[in-house]
């Protein structure tokens, strides 16, 4: 995935803002490797595979864009969530749907992610429990799956033999959001990215989804 290359510096930029500490910058670059529900589908741009990296910076960036107040959760609590979500990954792999149960996955998440963080490691117990929050299946666990779905659109635009895969991703996203504010967000989305009249860019998808998000 071309887009976001820079997902570095925006999770750096996202840690200095949200007060998280430093020392989850080397941790989070360990997530620079290719999604699997991707690679399993063959879907990539020219060769370029969107990573866990990736889809980090692009949480965390939708997170800064919405406004969580609605659903009962501080910015900055959504934010932090978004942040760590993909930590017990580093340490397994990235499951997708029906290769694992849920409990199962939980479980070994749960403990993946006490092993990745040192007894020592900064607020070590503060990033543990915003990872069972996410889990919890609240806005921030809407929001992954919605990213799901708004990146199959970004393929699709790069290259119209992908548009079946959006229909999955979609169908997925829809059925684990509960909000209809939200499922509205992706439903427009999805539309303007389908549309041949729109004469939509890849690269114009994710800010017209930010922006999208900034209105909810």
């Amino acid at each position: 995935m071309k887009s976001f290359a820079n997902a570095s510096e925006i999770l750096a930029d996202q840690l200095n803002q949200t007060g998280l500490p430093q020392d989850l910058r080397p941790i989070l670059k360990r997530l620079d490797y290719p999604r699997r529900g991707w690679l399993k589908r063959n879907v990539h741009e020219d060769g370029s595979v969107e990573s866990a990296l990736q889809h980090t910076a692009k949480l965390a960036l939708a997170a800064a864009a919405i406004s969580p107040r609605k659903w009962g959760l501080s910015p900055l609590e959504l934010r932090r969530q978004c942040l760590i979500h993909e930590l017990p990954e580093i340490l397994g792999t990235d499951w997708t749907p029906g290769e694992i149960g849920d409990q199962e996955k939980a479980e070994l998440e749960a403990d993946q992610l006490r092993r990745i963080l040192p007894a020592h490691f900064p607020q070590r117990q503060e990033i543990i429990r915003l990872w069972y929050e996410f889990e919890g299946r609240g806005l921030a666990f809407a929001l992954d799956k919605m990213d799901a779905a708004v990146t199959a659109e970004y393929y699709a635009l790069t290259n119209p033999d992908y548009r079946p895969v959006t229909v999955e991703f979609f169908n997925y996203a829809c059925s684990k959001i509960q909000d209809e504010t939200l499922a509205g967000v992706l439903i427009t989305v999805r539309q303007e990215a389908a549309s041949p009249d729109a004469k939509l860019t890849a690269n114009e998808l994710f800010p017209l989804y930010f922006e999208k998000l900034k209105r909810c």
